[in-house]
């Protein structure tokens, strides 16, 4: 802190590596060692866990700071997190998954191709017009969700289901039949079979009129470049499309639907305690365009957002500013 000139013949001018404490001590800066020779990115941690991303794996951190491989990427770019409870929802806008402590496990479940083949048989159900359906349960309860509901018209009092999908999934055990009453429209469930069986006859009732079907025309998450909760809410940013999942179901999608549109490409969505920011840039257009923008949307539900632009600029991405 004095000018040379004015230092004493022998007095420190240039020190490296060293601190100066506030009695004028001189310490060796503390430095630092290499752990890990992996390059890595996309570090992320919770109080559970610690994560980052490899070239072609997704790791954790361990507490001896080895690495331990999660799951396989077939991307390098960056990978977003979001932790609800004990669970860690993660993209990279290619892959996803979640992980449940270290098992890396997928993120939804996808819904069958189509609905069973249904011909009339002999049975106890009035006459009349059914429509039916089938989802995927998992193990922990999750169940997927379903398309177009198939129609059959019946007058000997049964239907033979046939050719009912089978999930590819290791996490589902089961698949669950709903059907609607006559000439009804509301599908309810009426069977829980294995996943592994493709036939059922359902000809004498047992609806549990308690247990409606509720995912029909929902699906498994998106693959996105952010992932972001926020009043129950999940959202997956996709380009300029931001896609939200059903309230407090979240690994429940429908795409058609709930989504959000902004006029260019998403490179920051940050919730706060009122609403969530919004940064876009890269949009292309005339000069005001091209640079982005900001936005707020004040409240808590995707349907009832009040959404304001504050700043005719986007944001720095891959950052919160």
């Amino acid at each position: 802190t004095t000018s040379p000139e004015r230092l004493k013949v022998g007095e420190l001018l240039d020190a490296q590596d060293v601190d100066l404490d506030n009695s004028g001590k001189l310490l060796t800066r503390r430095g630092f060692s290499r752990v890990s020779t992996t390059p890595l990115h996309s570090l992320y941690s919770n109080d559970f866990i610690a994560v980052a991303a490899t070239a072609t794996d997704l790791v954790a951190i361990e507490s001896d700071n080895t690495l331990t491989v999660l799951a396989p990427l077939t991307s390098p770019l960056p990978v977003s997190y979001e932790t609800v409870v004990d669970t860690v929802f993660w993209s990279n806008g290619v892959d996803s998954g979640r992980l449940v402590g270290r098992s890396a496990l997928a993120w939804g479940v996808t819904p069958p191709v189509s609905q069973p083949v249904a011909l009339e048989v002999i049975g106890g159900l009035p006459p009349g017009r059914y429509r039916y359906a089938v989802t995927f349960l998992r193990a922990d309860g999750h169940e997927s969700g379903t398309g177009l509901s198939g129609q059959i018209d019946i007058t000997q009092g049964g239907i033979a289901f046939s050719g009912i999908a089978v999930s590819a999934s290791s996490e589902v055990t089961d698949k669950v039949l709903y059907v609607t009453a006559t000439n009804g429209e509301v599908l309810y469930r009426v069977a829980i079979i294995p996943n592994a069986q493709t036939l059922y006859v359902y000809s004498s009732g047992g609806m549990d009129t308690m247990i409606p079907l509720t995912t029909q025309f929902a699906t498994n998450a998106p693959a996105g470049s952010l992932v972001r909760e926020f009043a129950g809410v999940m959202y997956v940013v996709v380009e300029g499309v931001v896609y939200h999942s059903d309230a407090y179901g979240y690994e429940l999608f429908r795409p058609d639907t709930n989504f959000l549109q902004f006029p260019g490409r998403v490179a920051m969505f940050e919730p706060m305690t009122d609403g969530i920011y919004v940064g876009t840039t890269d949009i292309g257009g005339d000069d005001v365009e091209s640079r982005g923008m900001t936005a707020f949307l004040k409240g808590s539900r995707p349907d009832k957002f009040d959404a304001m632009q504050l700043y005719d600029y986007g944001v720095i991405e891959n950052t919160a500013i």
